[in-house]
């Protein structure tokens, strides 16, 4: 079984290539959900969100 390090950094790097409607939703709940559960600290928490952020602030400048 694959870390949830491994797991959040496949989800991002999708969400990076491929940009799926509603992938988005997905993502930032499993990032929400390992935060929650305790399987990651707050300072990778708060790395994945910031990723997470430039990625949805890219398809909304490429929107616009």
């Amino acid at each position: 079984m694959n870390s949830i390090h491994v797991l959040i950094g496949r989800y991002l790097d999708d969400l990076e290539e491929r940009p799926v409607p509603f992938y988005e939703a997905m993502v930032e709940k499993k990032i929400i959900d390992a935060y929650m559960g305790g399987q990651i600290k707050a300072d990778e928490f708060h790395y994945y969100c910031e990723r997470f952020r430039r990625l949805a602030q890219r398809d909304v400048r490429r929107a616009a």
